[in-house]
């Protein structure tokens, strides 16, 4: 998740690029490993297997901003170790019920919802997800009301919801 939001952060996506490439995710760690002199471009020997074994010069794609180098760091120690990654890698998420009893509940069909908050007047509760999640906040004195929320941001960034 982390690799694909920092690929389209420089001009990569699932489809071609304005500029007619695709930087995908593998490059960007590549990317990251060259940068930090741990390794070369695999058979890069000659210009012609450079070309062929990745499609996007390194190069090309700009340095990472240093909150992209601690995030792919921070990843590749969590993959070396088996270490999950710690909270600040995910998006922070805040609901707070404005004026009435709300409960919130992590939702991803109509077969698989969570509660997770019970919340009165002015409380919040935290927690942490991925970008695309979605949750429910139902008035807490009729259910069938609610609004439903999906989690729009980056990893490390903060997002509030109100109900």
């Amino acid at each position: 998740h982390i690799a694909h939001g920092i690929s389209k952060r420089h001009g990569g996506n699932d489809d071609d690029s304005a500029a007619g490439v695709t930087i995908t995710p593998a490059q960007l760690i590549l990317k990251w490993f060259t940068q930090h002199d741990m390794s070369v471009i695999p058979r890069a020997s000659t210009q012609q297997r450079l070309e062929e074994n990745s499609p996007v010069s390194l190069f090309q794609i700009p340095d990472f901003e240093p909150d992209e180098y601690d995030m792919i760091a921070q990843c590749m120690e969590a993959i070396l170790t088996g270490v999950d990654l710690p909270q600040g890698i995910f998006v922070t998420v805040t609901f707070t019920a404005k004026t009435k009893e709300t409960i919130v509940s992590w939702y991803q069909d109509d077969e698989h919802e969570v509660p997770i908050a019970i919340l009165q007047p002015g409380e919040t509760y935290e927690d942490y997800t991925y970008p695309h999640h979605t949750y429910r906040m139902y008035d807490g004195m009729n259910t069938d009301f609610f609004t439903q929320v999906t989690v729009d941001g980056t990893f490390g960034e903060t997002r509030h919801f109100e109900y």
